[in-house]
């Protein structure tokens, strides 16, 4: 388990040194010190190690955080009305998109602001 958890804190690493724009394969495999094969082997992939790394570290922030002072309540509102309801930090990271979030609506964010 030392190397999975090796793993996961040198994604933190990484989006702490420089956002998402520096997290991939080789780059978390240098961070950690060990062979990319060994991030398909524990988590199957990219996509499933930062899955993985977002449920389990906390590093971002979840919906009902984001949402918590929500007027009116998320829960209350459709989707496209829901989607705009989200706070500018929803999308923006001085690296890029965060993880889990709708791509294109962080494009589309981003262009209104």
């Amino acid at each position: 388990m030392q190397t999975r958890a090796g793993i996961l804190e040198a994604v933190g690493r990484l989006l702490a040194r420089s956002g998402c724009k520096d997290v991939g394969g080789n780059a978390i495999a240098r961070e950690a010190g060990v062979e990319k094969v060994l991030i398909h082997r524990y988590f199957g992939g990219l996509p499933e190690l930062l899955k993985t790394f977002a449920e389990e570290t906390g590093f971002w922030p979840g919906l009902p955080e984001l949402t918590k002072d929500a007027d009116p309540p998320l829960d209350q509102l459709r989707g496209g009305e829901r989607a705009k309801a989200l706070p500018k930090s929803a999308c923006a990271s001085p690296g890029g998109c965060v993880s889990g979030t709708n791509t294109s609506l962080c494009r589309s964010r981003a262009a209104r602001t």
